[in-house]
């Protein structure tokens, strides 16, 4: 892959090139410094980089056309309210574009790449920015990372096959997208802040994973498509209070699973439509309340409300539907005055053997209610109680 760079130290600099072979360099040190990079042909190479200590603004606009085009911009403007904006345009093979702000506030980073191989990566220091990366193409990668950061918004849009999109960004009231439509896509991001993010691809093959660390945070992940997969950590890497989860996942062999570490006052949602659906579930806190509802055939889901670590998991709601052929549920409560509800409507429900771990409901603990509801035929129900004060409702019909 080939580098695009973007630079500016001097009042103004342009660079235009349309032969092959060219080699572009923008170096500004200034105030209101404006760079321009324009290149048609095969194995372009453009370098702006712009710097200054002083409160004013940079903009760098990088435009090529052709293959195995190389760009990288580099911006640097510290004071609050500073506005630095760098646009870098591709449209070829093998494209690369790496671009650098930092700054006090409201930069802006606009990447558009269109062909195949592009690669793309974005790297913000400060609050207020927004970086939007588009491509359009075959194997396709972005990274976009926004530090000690607030308000910031990031947007990943990839079209094609077996495109890669990570979002990393910290501070609090920031705005994360990924939107993929193709096949074989991967999606991952991790937020520690507070604000919305979501996932949403559509197509085959596809693979999302969100962490969620902090409090007040509201994530989603939807996938439309055959054989998804899903990974949702809420607290792992240092807790997580009043958070909201949703998944949805519209295809065939899907797969869903969350963790909820040292968590509270937590609510998770899931949906699977399809055929061959599986989830698992890993409550680890007190008050977190869970929803998960399959629709279609071969479903099967295992859930775990667990006190090794911390050491209770109480008041914790789950809630668990099923509807289609041969679902299978089964699961763990260890804490205190814990509800869980299981509703199965089918042909073969089972509540245990097997489908991962403790056959059917086990319980551990005092005062935890468990109401189980099976509509069809060759239902089972295995149950095991240890503790005070527990209920057991086994309804089938």
């Amino acid at each position: 892959m080939k580098k695009i760079i973007l630079g500016a130290l001097a009042l103004m600099f342009g660079a235009i090139g349309f032969a092959q072979n060219n080699s572009s360099t923008v170096t500004q040190g200034g105030n209101n410094n404006v760079g321009h990079a324009t290149q048609t042909g095969e194995l372009n190479v453009s370098d702006i980089t712009q710097d200054n200590n002083n409160q004013v603004p940079h903009e760098a606009f990088v435009v090529q056309t052709g293959k195995r085009n190389d760009s990288k911009v580099e911006q640097t403007s510290f004071g609050i309210g500073i506005k630095n904006v760098a646009n870098v345009d591709q449209n070829g093979e093998d494209n690369e574009a790496d671009v650098r702000q930092q700054g006090g506030g409201n930069d802006m980073i606009d990447i558009d790449q269109m062909g195949d191989d592009n690669y793309s990566l974005t790297h913000q220091y400060g609050e207020d920015h927004n970086a939007t990366i588009y491509q359009n193409g075959i194997n396709n990668w972005s990274w976009v990372k926004a530090n000690n950061g607030n308000n910031d918004t990031q947007n990943v849009t990839q079209d094609g096959d077996d495109n890669i999109g990570s979002i990393d960004t910290k501070g609090s009231d920031n705005t994360a997208s990924i939107l993929q439509v193709g096949n074989n896509n991967n999606a991952g991001s991790k937020p520690p802040y507070t604000g919305p993010e979501g996932i949403l691809q559509i197509g085959d093959g596809n693979d999302a994973s969100i962490d969620v660390y902090g409090d007040g945070n509201t994530t989603f992940i939807d996938q439309l498509g055959n054989s998804n997969e899903a990974i949702m950590e809420v607290g792992v890497y240092g807790g997580a209070s009043y958070n909201t989860a949703s998944f949805m996942q519209d295809g065939n062999n899907n797969s869903l699973q969350t963790y909820m570490v040292s968590a509270d006052n937590n609510n998770v949602d899931g949906l699977q439509e399809g055929n061959d659906n599986y989830f698992r579930v890993t409550v680890r806190g007190d008050r977190n309340d869970v929803n998960m509802s399959a629709v279609g055939n071969g479903n099967r889901g295992s859930w775990n409300v667990r006190s090794d670590w911390p050491d209770a998991s109480d008041d914790n709601m789950l809630d668990i539907t099923q509807t289609g052929d041969n679902n299978f549920t089964n699961g763990v409560v260890a804490g205190d005055f814990n509800d869980i509800d299981i509703t199965q409507t089918g042909t073969g429900n089972s509540v245990g053997t097997l489908w991962y771990g403790s056959d059917g409901v086990n319980i551990l603990g005092n005062g935890n209610d468990v109401d189980i509801t099976q509509f069809g035929q060759n239902n089972m129900s295995l149950n095991a109680v240890s503790g005070n004060s527990n209920t057991i409702l086994v309804n089938q019909n």
